[in-house]
């Protein structure tokens, strides 16, 4: 049995590609002290110096849309290659390669089935470096409009595109909820603890469309440690109905930089 190519648009979770504005207002002292105070909660691979990643991409073919796939097509896909690169200011890129031994017969859908993995691949690193590279809040003071104190918690106003951004903390700095293109895509994160602060573990996002519809989106990541650096391991990607993909990032090296503190 054989698979048409799902239908996925990851394209709306690319939410905050970090870009400086030069129209924000700066900070109030009050507002500098909990924009510190709250960045400190999460882990920064940027801080920690990091350059770059790069892993080979290997999907569990059990998982959908993989599972029911005919075992020519399968092994086609299995003895192609995926390459995942982060350079350090977050920018990723997904490179492809079709097995030179796949067969004419499964040639096009093998290829269709390969660029489906591919965004499957992109569509989530393009929206990691906003939350895992420093932690949710950006790393410029410049890109935050103001901080807004709640009864329970934090609200940051981010200066960033997808604006207005808002990303609601509790009183500890613990990311909430994130709400971009005006309330259009909402996220839920999750952050683990580790001695180094907290780490990005995974987002549920809602994007609703003009026409009414939804696309419900959700992701986890392990981790693993590389030249001492907390990187991603794995991913388990759910998009809702036709998609609920794993796959582990292998073989990765990871560059970086020595990481000169200023006293």
């Amino acid at each position: 049995m054989t698979t048409g190519k799902p239908r996925v648009k990851l394209s709306r979770l690319i939410l905050l590609v970090v870009i400086a504005s030069s129209t924000s207002r700066a900070l109030t002292p009050e507002e500098k002290t909990l924009v510190d105070k709250a960045r400190a909660q999460y882990y920064n691979l940027q801080a920690s110096g990091f350059d770059s990643l790069t892993c080979n991409v290997v999907f569990d073919f059990n998982s959908i849309p993989f599972a029911n796939l005919d075992d020519e097509l399968k092994n086609s896909l299995k003895s192609s290659t995926l390459v995942l690169t982060i350079d350090s200011r977050g920018r990723t890129t997904v490179d492809k390669t079709l097995s030179a031994t796949t067969p004419n017969a499964v040639t096009a859908q093998a290829t269709q089935l390969l660029s489906v993995m591919q965004s499957l691949v992109s569509g989530v690193f393009q929206t990691w470096p906003t939350k895992g590279l420093t932690g949710p809040i950006p790393p410029f003071d410049r890109q935050i409009n103001h901080v807004k104190t709640t009864s329970d918690g934090y609200v940051f106003d981010l200066n960033v595109p997808g604006a207005p951004v808002l990303i609601t903390t509790d009183k500890a700095f613990i990311t909430k909820s994130i709400s971009s293109i005006g309330g259009m895509t909402i996220e839920t994160t999750t952050y683990t603890p580790s001695e180094h602060g907290l780490i990005f573990a995974g987002t549920h996002a809602l994007n609703k469309n003009t026409d009414g519809s939804e696309i419900e989106v959700e992701y986890s990541l392990s981790t693993q440690e590389i030249e001492g650096l907390a990187v991603p391991a794995s991913v388990h990607l759910v998009v809702k109905p036709n998609i609920d993909a794993r796959y582990s990032l292998e073989s990765c090296k990871a560059k970086k930089s020595q990481v000169i503190k200023l006293q």
